[in-house]
């Protein structure tokens, strides 16, 4: 399971084991039917934990929730009651029905840190209510999925193969017809300059995918529901992360996150997709799906050639023997590769085993 790490912002509602300023003492404990003000809230065996920001948040013991999510089978607030909803103190707004999903993630990475306490009854059921979530999205995925009008299928198709390919490409991977990347500190992989020039270009693939599903309200839609995940290609366990699919793509096009995660991210997300939520053969779904995908690419390579491009001035110059920044001249040299690569007659992809890949991380191969 990858570690999540959650960056707190003063903005954003948290939980902690904090409980020197709750805001909700005049709510009841709905297990012990008391106060939550008149909680002992150093009981080791009942530890308090908050959810809010700092200093202004509201206060739950253990058990209270360990009940209601037990009862519910789902992450309820505590004070919220559908009859009479009620204020939250912390907002002065009425109470949500449920803590966010996001929120049980954190409260999962907070739990691992105990200190000490028992907590594992808790971790348990937040781990169960969350995968059952899971299968359940899975099932509304595929049933939209499966309404849609074909060529909107078609199209789905398309973009859940490029993040699969995405993932690859940051692991080093040359391209179709070179074998899979499974291990980028093997020598069949290619340079990093390489690497970061190919990632450049596929970041162009999906801004055109992109731009072609915003046209369609339906399709962005079920686009923007799919998730990110950490799948375990060996047990074939799933966890559904905090981040949707989509904000996942946005924190990598902006430079935040690395790309050593991304080639686990990506990898694991399209593979799960491919053959959960399509329910495709990995293998025969690429092959189809390959052509078109490469079809956009040699475009953005052939425009990014061409005369009147942003680059040709320096293609120019090169063949003029004039001096380029290296920077530039890698990205000439793997344009160069691509088109060349892109316009052969046949480009195979080897048959994909899951059981071969090593964990990916951030890594300096020279």
């Amino acid at each position: 399971m990858r570690a999540t790490q959650f960056v707190e912002n003063i903005n954003q509602p948290i939980w902690r084991w904090d409980h020197d300023h709750c805001q909700n003492d005049n709510t009841y404990n709905i297990v012990e039917n008391e106060y939550h003000g008149s909680m002992n809230k150093n009981d080791p065996s009942n530890p308090t934990l908050s959810y809010g920001l700092l200093a202004n948040y509201r206060c739950y013991q253990l058990n209270e929730l360990i009940s209601t999510w037990t009862a519910d089978n789902n992450f309820i607030v505590p004070d919220y009651h559908p009859r009479n909803q009620g204020i939250d103190p912390t907002t002065n707004r009425p109470y949500a029905s449920k803590f966010p999903l996001q929120s049980m993630h954190q409260l999962q990475q907070l739990l691992s840190e105990s200190k000490g306490y028992n907590v594992e009854l808790l971790s348990d059921l937040i781990t169960k209510i969350l995968k059952k979530k899971s299968t359940h999205n899975v099932t509304a995925l595929r049933e939209e999925y499966n309404n849609l009008a074909q060529g909107q299928r078609y199209f789905i198709k398309l973009f859940v193969a490029w993040i699969f390919l995405y993932g690859m490409w940051m692991r080093f991977w040359k391209g179709p017809g070179y074998d899979w990347a499974y291990d980028p500190r093997d020598t069949n992989v290619c340079i990093p300059s390489s690497r970061d020039e190919h990632i450049l270009l596929q970041n162009n693939v999906y801004l055109a995918l992109r731009d072609k599903w915003e046209r369609v309200p339906i399709l962005a839609k079920w686009i923007k529901q799919l998730p990110t995940v950490d799948y375990n290609f060996t047990s074939k366990d799933v966890e559904y992360l905090p981040d949707t699919m989509i904000h996942t793509i946005d924190q990598f096009l902006s430079g935040i996150e690395c790309m050593g995660l991304g080639g686990d991210i990506f990898l694991q997300t399209g593979y799960y997709l491919i053959t959960s939520v399509l329910d495709e053969d990995l293998d025969t779904f690429l092959s189809k799906m390959l052509p078109p995908l490469l079809s956009i690419e040699r475009q953005i390579v052939t425009t990014q050639l061409s005369p009147g491009s942003e680059i040709y001035p320096y293609i120019q110059a090169m063949n003029h023997g004039t001096y380029i920044d290296e920077d530039i001249r890698d990205k000439i040299r793997v344009l160069n590769e691509r088109n060349y690569e892109l316009n052969q007659s046949t480009i195979q992809l080897a048959a994909f085993d899951p059981t071969k890949i090593v964990k990916n991380k951030h890594i300096n191969r020279f």
